[in-house]
């Protein structure tokens, strides 16, 4: 057994059981499905969205801090994220 492995088994575990990447989907799929279904930003509640994505609302309360970061991430995922435009500093070599 290496010094690393053995690191890792005797470090302390969160307390709590695992965040659930399932409810994480579920929440960002029921924000999009509530705006494509013609909801509007103003009219969206942690509510609607919990009851939609099957999660109670302490579950999207966990992950976010409220309704705007939840927009936020859920536009970030639809969007992806930005390309590095052709000729950018970071694209060139030296």
């Amino acid at each position: 057994m290496s010094t690393e492995s053995t690191a890792v088994e005797s470090a302390p575990r969160s307390p709590g059981r695992p965040r659930s990447t399932r409810a994480d989907e579920a929440i960002m799929e029921a924000v999009l499905d509530l705006l494509a279904e013609g909801s509007t930003i103003e009219s969206l509640s942690i509510e609607a969205i919990a009851a939609k994505a099957g999660v109670g609302k302490a579950t999207i309360y966990r992950r976010w801090s409220g309704k705007q970061a939840l927009l936020v991430d859920a536009i970030r995922r639809l969007k992806g994220q930005p390309s590095t435009p052709k000729g950018s500093r970071s694209a060139r070599t030296c």
